[in-house]
């Protein structure tokens, strides 16, 4: 079983006794690993030119100790949107390929799907990178996947101190249509998956759903 944490401010109002599932696997994403209510296994980060006071967190923090780095190339991007060399050796992470379905010639492809064998083949990148570990997860084999915070708003970040980007509604678009082809990927592909939001703000009608007393 797996946590995806991303930087919705739902965060906030995960308690993660909530999941009585034993064996839980946390992923982070970019800066939400600013979440100190737990450990994480993995760490997914791209976009370097929005993160760069992120990244030099990272050696420092206490709930990455052990967590499996991956850091994403990306193509077609401006080079300073690429994570550097240096951190990724720094970091000793694991290096994946993605390709930013926003930036052929500044147009969204909606007919490109998400890649089914990722030993071969570019991640593929729908505007937010929650999208690229459900790509991870779904491969790994994980049988449920819990999504937090993956709130899909315009209501910013839970934590004040993470570095922000002003989100539009045209970015949204882009995201929802992402995550429900990921939904029907999913149901295509991994039928026995079960993926459940907790406290779902734009993913609302989407997947399984938990809400919290918060």
């Amino acid at each position: 079983m797996a946590v995806l944490i991303a930087s919705g401010p739902t965060v906030n109002n995960f308690d993660p006794q909530v999941l009585k599932d034993e064996n839980l696997k946390y992923i982070a994403v970019n800066g939400s690993f600013a979440c100190d209510k737990v450990n994480f296994d993995y760490l997914f980060l791209q976009d370097y030119s929005g993160l760069k006071k992120t990244v030099e967190k990272i050696p420092e923090a206490k709930n990455l100790k052990n967590a499996e780095k991956f850091y994403g190339i990306m193509s077609p991007v401006p080079n300073e949107m690429l994570v550097p060399e240096s951190i990724i050796n720094r970091d000793n992470a694991n290096k994946y390929y993605v390709h930013s379905v926003c930036y052929d010639n500044g147009k969204l492809l909606p007919w490109v799907d998400y890649a089914r064998d990722l030993s071969s083949e570019f991640f593929m990148c729908h505007g937010t990178i929650p999208l690229i570990a459900m790509q991870f997860l779904l491969y790994a084999g994980f049988k449920k996947i819990y999504l937090v915070g993956c709130d899909c708003s315009v209501s910013g970040h839970f934590s004040k101190n993470m570095e922000t980007q002003v989100t539009q509604k045209t970015e949204l678009d882009v995201w929802l249509l992402g995550w429900k082809k990921i939904k029907e990927f999913a149901k295509l592909h991994y039928p026995e998956t079960r993926i459940i939001s907790i406290n779902p703000v734009g993913l609302k009608g989407y997947f399984e759903e938990i809400y919290t007393d918060n």
